[in-house]
């Protein structure tokens, strides 16, 4: 009897939900960042950079995942 798991090398279904996951994420994070630079009312200035930077760090991680799922799929 084997046991597997959500972090099993073989399993599809993670890599599946990855490939749904990462450009749905990608484009709402993109305008996630166009609303914070472009429509966030002049109140929000300084919470405005904070918002920023973790919406850029989200888009950094999204292309560390692709790197990642891509040498995943190459073996």
């Amino acid at each position: 009897m084997t046991s597997t798991t959500i972090f099993d090398e073989h399993n599809d279904l993670l890599f599946l939900s990855y490939q749904i996951n990462t450009p749905i994420s990608f484009l709402l994070n993109t305008l996630a960042i166009y609303l914070i630079l472009f429509k966030s009312p002049c109140e929000m200035k300084t919470y405005r950079w904070h918002l920023l930077n973790y919406q850029v760090f989200k888009i950094k991680l999204l292309f560390f995942e692709i790197y990642v799922l891509s040498i995943k799929l190459k073996t």
